[in-house]
């Protein structure tokens, strides 16, 4: 996480710790020699730190790696507090989620305690079609909200999404599972869909990695990359190989919200199986699919999802089914 962006977001009211944070502020002006920040990043200060939002998430090989000691110290106070912060506050779904659709995709909405409402780090919502009695191929997952703090009142929208990708006269119809993160300084949309490589190199070895999509206001696409996960646990932008392929991937998610190390690959159903992963050739669409307009997700048996992280680190998850539209 970028450090300026952690900052940004601490406003303390206790004369000490406003100068503690004017300390780190300094510090890291200091240190960053020079930084780019584009609309997809604005606000980022250029220089990222280790925080995973939850304890659950800590790797614990970190404290190990040469003058983690004093930030280590920092994350251990920080999840002991949110561990001490939820004590005592009851869990889980006061409210079942229920699904439903609306003009926009499919709305989810659900009820936590409200006095949990304030300890909620993560909020959200997936969507997929179901499998009776598994589970559900999961097709979209987006940030949910607080609706009403007061009622406890959790969900949001999940826009139905079509997405089509080509590269160079190789087309790919598959719905593709992807994350959506709105940027709230602009109107720029980001897409991350988990793909299979492959090249020469590598032969049947699967390379499993992001690929991020931007797009416009008017969903034109801006650009688009590979990110491969390194052993260390970041993510770095991947250079594909002139015979490089890719296909896109889509977990399967158990019925209590559970993601399996489980993918369904797009050539299992599609043809072209794969696509040349020339992305300086790539054009991707999205459309929006609504109630009865006769495309797959308009008909399909869909299933919902929602899902919490306390500031505790507990992770909460259910998914239901979506009542069928005429």
């Amino acid at each position: 996480r970028d450090l300026g962006q952690i900052l940004a977001r601490f406003q303390p009211t206790d004369p000490g710790l406003q100068s503690a944070v004017a300390a780190v502020d300094a510090a890291l002006n200091g240190a960053v020699v020079q930084h780019l920040e584009g609309p997809a990043f604005a606000g980022v200060r250029g220089l990222s730190v280790y925080a995973p939002i939850s304890i659950q998430s800590f790797d614990g090989a970190y404290q190990e790696s040469t003058g983690s000691a004093s930030w280590s110290r920092a994350l251990d106070a920080f999840y002991n507090a949110g561990a001490d912060s939820v004590v005592n506050t009851p869990g889980g779904f006061l409210v079942p989620p229920t699904g439903m659709f609306s003009a926009d995709g499919v709305s989810v909405v659900a009820g936590v305690d409200p006095a949990l409402i304030p300890q909620l780090t993560e909020i959200s919502l997936a969507y997929g079609i179901f499998s009776e009695g598994e589970g559900y191929v999961a097709l979209g997952e987006v940030p949910g909200a607080v609706l009403d703090a007061a009622s406890g009142l959790i969900g949001g929208n999940v826009p139905l999404m079509q997405y089509s990708l080509s590269v160079d006269g190789f087309a790919s119809e598959v719905l593709a599972f992807f994350s959506v993160t709105p940027s709230p300084e602009s109107d720029l949309l980001t897409l991350d869909t988990p793909v299979a490589y492959r090249d020469a190199t590598t032969g049947d070895e699967v390379m499993p990695m992001t690929l991020r999509l931007i797009f416009d206001a008017e969903r034109n696409l801006l650009s688009a990359a590979f990110y491969l996960v390194q052993e260390n646990g970041t993510m770095a932008e991947f250079t594909p190989a002139a015979d490089g392929s890719f296909e896109t991937l889509m977990p399967f998610v158990e019925l209590d919200g559970t993601t399996v190390d489980s993918f369904i690959f797009s050539s299992d159903f599609d043809d072209p199986p794969s696509l040349p992963a020339q992305l300086d050739l790539l054009s991707a669409s999205l459309v929006a699919a609504v109630p009865g307009d006769g495309s797959m997700l308009s008909q399909a048996p869909l299933m919902a999802g929602i899902s919490y992280t306390d500031a505790g680190g507990t992770e909460v998850s259910l998914v239901v089914p979506i009542p069928t539209v005429p």
